[in-house]
């Protein structure tokens, strides 16, 4: 392990842990699901690592929550100890392996679709993802049409197709309104996140680094933690716990979120 790996897995933690930075609920996320062995960063969670951890958020006594669920005051404090799990894509992955996961320890996820991938390759079909919306552990979100970069749509063209046109076309397929937004490769720009926050197309919107939820006019931005597929457990509690949130709080990964006058 070299210094750098040190410093991330004990300094941080226990600074963190010191300064007692604000406790929000924490959401985690993941994108595909692989056999052990196959895993690879952030992108693909080897199923042993995964299901170890799902293990421990159902006997440490985590409440996961359904996108319906959560809270409105998404960037206060609290004491509850709950988690909002989430994946990226819509992967067939996420029907194949992660859902008889979460059926067999009675937790709640959630996945954000990129419409055009629906019944692609690789991908879960409309007939998978209406089956795990029965369920009622399972709900959906919106991640572009086409899984764009998201800085792209201050073109008004690409807004209308990409957000407008296919969040209308997810939400007709599922027979249900779409409220949560995620920025696909975790790309976004203040412009784009006033645009959506300005004409009301979502309540919530989602980063891939830790930023501190923050309230708009019309909506929520909410950063994430994304789960690697070598950490330890140990290193999942730390993440889950807040103890490395200190370090993002106060770092300029905040730049990009228009503030509210």
């Amino acid at each position: 392990m070299g210094i750098k790996q040190k410093i991330m897995g004990s300094l941080v933690p226990f600074v963190g842990n010191i300064c007692k930075a604000p406790t929000v609920l924490p959401v985690i996320y993941y994108h595909d699901i692989v056999n052990d062995g196959e895993g690879y960063s952030y992108m693909r969670t080897d199923v042993s690592r995964f299901e170890e951890q799902m293990k421990y958020l159902s006997e440490a006594g985590y409440k996961t929550l359904l996108f319906s669920e959560l809270p409105k005051e998404m960037d206060k404090k609290r004491n509850e100890k709950a988690v909002l799990i989430t994946f990226d894509d819509g992967f067939l992955s996420n029907y194949t392996v992660a859902f008889p996961i979460m059926k067999k320890y009675g937790l709640k996820f959630n996945v954000y679709l990129a419409y055009d991938y629906i019944g692609t390759e690789n991908y879960m079909s409309k007939e998978q993802l209406l089956e795990m919306q029965e369920s009622g552990i399972v709900e959906f979100g919106y991640h572009t049409k086409s899984h764009c970069d998201s800085r792209t749509l201050t073109d008004e063209r690409l807004f209308e197709e990409e957000l407008v046109e296919g969040k209308r076309l997810l939400e007709e397929l599922l027979s249900r309104k779409v409220n949560d937004y995620c920025f696909p490769y975790g790309y976004y720009s203040k412009e784009v996140i006033g645009m959506v926050d300005e004409r009301g197309l979502f309540d919530r919107m989602y980063t891939s680094n830790y930023v501190k939820p923050t309230r708009l006019k019309n909506s929520i931005v909410c950063g994430r933690i994304g789960i690697h597929t070598n950490w330890q457990i140990d290193a999942f509690k730390k993440h889950l716990s807040g103890k490395y949130r200190i370090m993002h709080y106060y770092s300029k990964l905040r730049v990009g979120v228009p503030k509210v006058k």
